[in-house]
């Protein structure tokens, strides 16, 4: 069994403190799942933060 992680700085967006990662980062872990799925490489997506307000 293999694993990795995410890192990433903490921060305060909208009151919540969140962990935010750069692309980078994202982008090797989705580079991991996928590989580890044996499935071809795909650009990572984007994040956000919702407003629950909606």
């Amino acid at each position: 069994m293999k694993e990795t992680h995410l890192q990433g700085s903490g921060k305060e967006l909208k009151g919540q403190d969140m962990e935010v990662m750069h692309k980078k980062e994202l982008q090797q872990a989705t580079n991991f799942v996928r590989n580890g799925l044996g499935l071809s490489y795909k650009e990572t997506g984007t994040t956000s933060v919702l407003d629950s307000s909606n």
